[in-house]
């Protein structure tokens, strides 16, 4: 189980969170924001559900507001993760080099501030949440009462030749405008890992 580098199939989750959001509160699109991944993949629309209301019911306990679902966040999610199960790895960085910020500007998102949550390797939403809670960079972000809306998805690799299901990635992202919080939740077994970074406009701090 990983929070941030390259590993073994596992299930991929990512999570975008956003602040100041533009667009207007929606009716939950869990089944529409993860109804596909990629051919070789296979999403998981009751697990996002899940995600969605643990995140919400942290934030409450922690006296800050809930988080909107957003469409446009879940699809920034749903292509992280998609990539994540389908090339195996646990990164923010995707395979041309880019970040989160970048990939939900280009679905037409404007945001203030931007932060994502990775995973892989967790087979349940609750375990996911108890990781992201356990990593003090990953908490902050989840409560942090800047963020107000929210997109999520969870893929799972499926080899093509034996449709034999393997790794689930999950992830998410949410917003805020200027600043970008980039961060990935650590397992126990991951040593290697990214560190969490700040991000202004795209560029390391």
């Amino acid at each position: 189980m990983r929070l941030g580098d390259r590993v073994r199939p596992i299930r991929a989750f990512s999570r975008l969170l956003a602040i100041a959001g533009l667009f207007p509160a929606v009716s939950h699109g869990f089944a529409e924001a993860s109804a596909w991944c990629l051919p070789v993949v296979r999403a998981h629309p009751l697990q996002v559900a899940q995600v969605f209301s643990l995140s919400n019911a942290e934030r409450a306990k922690a006296g800050v507001p809930k988080l909107r679902w957003n469409p446009v966040l879940a699809e920034s999610a749903r292509l992280k993760a998609a990539e994540m199960a389908r090339l195996q790895y646990v990164a923010h960085a995707d395979a041309q080099g880019g970040f989160f910020d970048t990939r939900t500007l280009r679905l037409g998102y404007q945001f203030r501030h931007i932060g994502e949550n990775i995973a892989g390797g967790f087979e349940s939403a609750p375990e996911v949440l108890e990781a992201w809670m356990r990593s003090v960079e990953h908490q902050r972000t989840l409560l942090s009462p800047k963020f107000t809306e929210i997109g999520i998805a969870s893929c799972t690799h499926r080899a093509p030749a034996t449709g034999i299901t393997g790794s689930r990635f999950w992830g998410g992202n949410s917003r805020k405008r200027n600043r970008l919080r980039a961060t990935g939740p650590r397992s126990p077994q991951q040593e290697n890992a990214p560190s969490p970074r700040e991000l202004e406009r795209g560029v390391e701090r």
